[in-house]
């Protein structure tokens, strides 16, 4: 089984997120200080300006590393880091092991009714063959 590191930050981690007022710098500081405890490249991390929509982007090591009015982000690239930012909202994370295929959802209370889960599954499906019992 390949080994998919997860992470669930706190306050401990400091502010994480460029669009709740805080100084750039404070915020690249922090995302550096939690990729070198992880250890993985901060460099490379993919995260979304999320909007509460269903919009699902695929991604890789080419794509940029904002994807702009973007709720949910799949790879099947190895060692991708990707971000899913929340509050009160809940970030649903995706495996398909036997394709090597992973995402990362923000699920607030619009695209839930928006069906993202439904639309990341598909989109697993219509682009890497993913087979739906094999979705953790």
């Amino acid at each position: 089984m390949n080994k998919i590191l997860k992470i669930f930050t706190d306050s401990n981690d400091g502010n994480l997120a460029y669009h709740v007022g805080d100084l750039k710098e404070n915020v690249d500081k922090n995302r550096e200080n939690l990729a070198l405890k992880w250890g993985y490249k901060n460099e490379e991390l993919v995260y979304m300006n999320q909007t509460h929509g269903n919009n699902v982007q695929i991604v890789d090591e080419n794509s940029p590393k904002l994807i702009d009015d973007c709720d949910g982000i799949i790879t099947n690239t190895k060692n991708l880091p990707l971000m899913v930012m929340v509050a009160d909202c809940i970030p649903i994370l995706f495996y398909d092991e036997k394709k090597g295929v992973i995402g990362a959802v923000h699920a607030g209370r619009n695209s839930t009714f928006l069906k993202i889960a439904q639309i990341t599954v598909e989109k697993m499906i219509e682009n890497f063959g993913c087979v739906a019992s094999d979705i953790y």
